[in-house]
């Protein structure tokens, strides 16, 4: 295991649509795609047997009441934690200096006081320690994956980079010139063009719409006092959420919480962020850009994480476009009239703009016949519903294949965060695969036709148009 480069925060950003698209893009180019069935992996399975009933605690710190959901294992002497500072995300940034945040998760593993940022990585690479962070629209994470011999040390490592990182003005500049460099870069992706638009067009001059990496002139215009400050202020204790997975004890956990996370402040004077309003209108726009193929997406409104009609929305997605290979959208616009070369839908969760959105890579000649069997195959859906036997299906595989989340410790750390964030309780893992199983057929076609609206979908294109 070894800390991710600078560099490796760079390329992240750069290629976040990669990420939002996840792994359905990839396998759509497997040539044999009709061979593969992703439900004998999931029959198959260890991992599906796994029972998640009374395995998470909440632990809270002796000194300074420190809160961390664990989930304990000792199958392998590993341990993970992921930990999130909420509302300090790259929508907060300073006007004038957007990619702030990210930026700081690129410099604050580049050593500390005492030491330099090579002299850790040889530490940290011989112990087998990987510190890594991140920062999205709304808020800053971090995670910590190390052997259980020498937690000690890692966990001193991770205390020392927040609160105490080197922050020479070397590699900041370094780390600077790489972020213009992969600034430049975007410009080459078609995706990240059509997800900056789509963004624009949804959320205008409010944050969300702006690109986390930031610009060439907001990145130069960050100072060391800058990223001192964010690591200062804004890294504190009233909006920290930790998961931590793996063989560690409560007891010991809650020990380096208090070292870890302790002496941060608890407050700060933080940027209100508006909630974003938009309507969403339904048209497309064109970029003509020289690329290959056009990529097109499109978005329209959902529902919250936390809605009561989340699993109807997820089941009937799933069906519509997130099941790779047996949803309806793959079978029409690309096995059957050969029309595009990947096409999916998802369900974006995010907090305060929770979207229904979708893609599909095509040819010019194409686009118009794609789009128009796109958007009948989402009237029928909205219209007629889905039905019994795709329902049945549906909840096979997504209550099946639920366990295969978590092939690893840095999975569950992560997905403990995200119940706390989603407010999701601490049982859910315990109680998800009944929440799906017991959705009822009239609840996802209720669900569909309240919320997916084939006349309320904006479309962006982008290529030679």
């Amino acid at each position: 295991m070894r800390r991710r480069k600078s560099n490796s925060y760079v390329l992240k950003n750069i290629l976040t649509i990669s990420l939002i698209l996840g792994i359905a893009f990839g396998i759509y180019n497997f040539k044999n795609m009709l061979s593969f069935n992703p439900q004998e992996i999931v029959d198959g399975a260890i991992l599906k047997k796994k029972n998640f009933k009374a395995e998470i605690k909440e632990v809270t710190s002796p000194k300074y009441k420190i809160k961390s959901w664990l989930m304990e294992d000792k199958t392998n002497p590993i341990i993970s934690i992921n930990f999130m500072f909420d509302n300090i995300g790259s929508a907060y940034d300073n006007n004038t200096k957007v990619g702030l945040a990210n930026l700081v998760a690129a410099v604050i593993t580049e050593g500390t006081k005492n030491k330099t940022s090579d002299e850790l990585d040889l530490e940290m690479e011989r112990k087998a320690i990987s510190i890594s962070f991140d920062a999205d629209k709304t808020s800053f994470s971090g995670s910590l994956l190390t052997t259980k011999k020498n937690k000690k040390r890692a966990f001193e490592i991770l205390g020392k980079f927040i609160k105490d990182p080197r922050l020479d003005i070397d590699d900041i500049e370094r780390v600077k010139l790489q972020f213009i460099a992969g600034i430049k870069k975007q410009e080459e992706s078609p995706y990240f063009l059509a997800n900056q638009k789509l963004n624009k067009e949804l959320f205008g001059e409010h944050p969300y719409s702006r690109v986390g990496i930031g610009k060439i002139e907001s990145i130069k215009n960050i100072s060391k006092a800058d990223i001192a400050n964010f690591v200062s202020k804004k890294l504190v204790k009233e909006n920290l959420i930790i998961g931590v997975s793996g063989d560690i004890t409560p007891e010991e956990i809650s020990s380096y919480l208090d070292r870890v996370f302790g002496e941060l402040k608890f407050k700060q004077r933080h940027k209100t962020l508006p909630k974003p309003k938009f309507e969403i209108e339904n048209k497309q726009i064109n970029m003509k850009k020289n690329f290959p193929q056009n990529v097109v997406m499109f978005a329209g409104k959902s529902v919250k994480r936390t809605h009561k009609d989340f699993y109807p929305l997820y089941i009937a997605n799933y069906i519509l476009g997130g099941g790779s290979f047996s949803s309806r959208l793959v079978n029409k616009v690309r096995e059957k009239n050969g029309l595009v070369y990947s096409i999916a839908t998802y369900l974006g969760i995010e907090k305060y703009a929770p979207m229904f959105n979708g893609y599909f890579a095509t040819t010019e000649d194409n686009f118009e016949n794609a789009k128009n069997i796109t958007l009948k195959e989402i009237k029928k859906i909205a219209k007629n519903g889905i039905t019994k036997k795709e329902l049945q299906n549906a909840k096979a595989f997504l209550i099946g294949s639920f366990n295969l989340r978590f092939s690893s410790i840095s999975d569950i750390s992560s997905m403990l965060v995200a119940m706390q964030y989603h407010e999701l309780g601490i049982d859910f893992l315990e109680k998800r695969n009944d929440m799906v199983k017991n959705i009822k057929l009239d609840e996802v076609n209720e669900a569909i036709k309240t919320h997916i609206k084939s006349d309320e979908l904006l479309f962006v294109k982008v290529g030679n148009n």
